[in-house]
C-alpha cells in the first residue's frame, strides 16, 4: 500500500504478488483479500486494468465468502473507478453505486462517493458529478484524510472547467495541488497539475499550459502509470494544436495512441483516431499514426 500512495506502483505488485503466495493457504481470509484489492490498486495505477479487474474481482470472491462488508465495499468502488477510467461508464457507475449500498462505516462511504462522481465526470453527467464530489471533498475534509481531499478537489476543478468557469477550476485546481502536495500521494499531484495545464489552456495561457502538462507528465511517466500519460499526451496534443506545432502534436498523438492501444482501452484508443483522423492524420498501424496529407 505504501508503494501505490508514494507512486510505485510496479513495486507495490511485486511485493502483492510475493504477499499473495504467502497467504493462499490461509484460503478465504481477510488478509489474503486485502492482498488482493492492493495489488488491484497498483495494477490500476500502472493501467493494468486487466489484471486490476482479476485481483479485485478475487479481493470480492473472499469477501462475499467471509461476508467482510468492508472488504466488499473497497472492491466494488475499485471495480468502478477502473471501469470508469477505461470508458466502461455505465457499469463503473453501476459498481460505484454498489459499493454505497455495500459500506458499514463512513470512510469508505465517501471513498464509493468520490469514485461515483468520478465516473459520472467521465461519463460527461456534471450535474450528478458534482454533489458526489462536494459530499467527497467534504467528508475527506472532516476525516482529515488529505490525499484523497486534494484528488476528489482537483476533479471539482475539472467538472467546473468543463462548466466553463475557468475561475473557480483554477481555484480548486490550487487547493488540489496544495493538499495533495502535502503527501506522498503522487497520482494527486499529477492529476491537479494535469487540470491546471488544461485550464490554463483554455484561458489563453498556453506558456504557462506547457509547464503544468509537462510536470503532469513527468510525474506520471516516473510512476510508470502508462494510461495517464496518454491522457496526458493528449491533452499536450491539443495545445501543440493550439500552439500550431503540428509536429508536436502528430508525436503526442501517436504517443497516446500506441498507449491506449497497448493497455488495451479501446475507447480511448477509437476516441484518439477519430481525433487524429479530423486533424489530417490517419492510424497506419496500431502503434502508430502518421500525416494523411502533410502538406496540410
Amino acid at each position: 500500500m505504501e508503494r501505490y500512495w508514494t507512486g510505485h506502483p510496479a513495486q507495490g505488485v511485486e511485493y502483492c504478488q510475493q504477499a499473495i503466495a504467502a497467504l493462499e493457504h490461509l484460503g478465504e481470509d481477510e488478509r489474503l483479500g486485502m492482498a488482493y484489492f492492493v495489488l488491484g490498486l497498483n495494477a490500476l495505477s500502472l493501467g493494468c486494468f486487466e489484471q486490476a479487474l482479476e485481483a479485485v474481482s478475487r479481493a470480492d470472491a473472499i469477501g462475499e465468502a467471509t461476508a467482510d462488508r468492508r472488504l466488499l465495499t473497497f472492491a466494488a468502488w475499485t471495480i468502478g473507478w477502473v471501469q470508469a477510467t477505461r470508458g466502461d461508464w455505465e457499469a463503473g457507475i453501476a459498481s460505484c453505486q454498489r459499493a454505497l449500498e455495500r459500506s458499514s462505516d463512513p470512510l469508505n462511504t465517501a471513498f464509493a462517493m468520490g469514485w461515483l462522481g468520478y465516473a459520472h465526470l467521465e461519463q460527461g453527467d456534471l450535474a450528478r458529478a458534482m454533489p458526489a464530489l462536494e459530499q467527497a471533498v467534504q467528508s475527506m475534509r472532516q476525516f482529515g484524510y488529505r490525499r484523497l481531499e486534494g484528488l476528489y478537489t482537483t476533479l471539482l476543478g475539472e467538472l467546473h472547467l468543463q462548466r466553463g468557469d475557468l475561475d473557480t477550476a483554477r481555484t480548486l485546481a490550487l487547493q488540489g495541488l496544495s493538499s495533495a502536495s502535502e503527501t506522498p500521494y503522487r497520482t494527486g499531484t499529477a492529476w491537479a497539475q494535469r487540470t491546471l495545464g488544461r485550464i490554463a489552456q483554455t484561458a489563453g495561457a498556453l506558456e504557462e499550459a506547457e509547464v503544468h502538462l509537462t510536470e503532469a507528465l513527468t510525474t506520471f511517466t516516473a510512476m510508470q502509470a502508462h494510461f495517464e500519460v496518454g491522457r496526458t499526451h493528449l491533452s499536450l496534443a491539443e495545445l501543440a494544436q493550439r500552439q500550431g506545432h503540428r509536429d508536436a502534436m502528430m508525436l503526442h498523438l501517436t504517443e497516446a495512441y500506441a498507449l491506449f492501444t497497448a493497455w488495451h482501452a479501446p475507447v480511448y484508443a477509437q476516441h484518439t483516431a477519430q481525433r487524429a483522423q479530423t486533424l489530417g492524420l490517419t492510424c497506419a498501424a496500431p502503434t502508430a499514426l502518421t500525416a494523411s496529407n502533410p502538406a496540410d
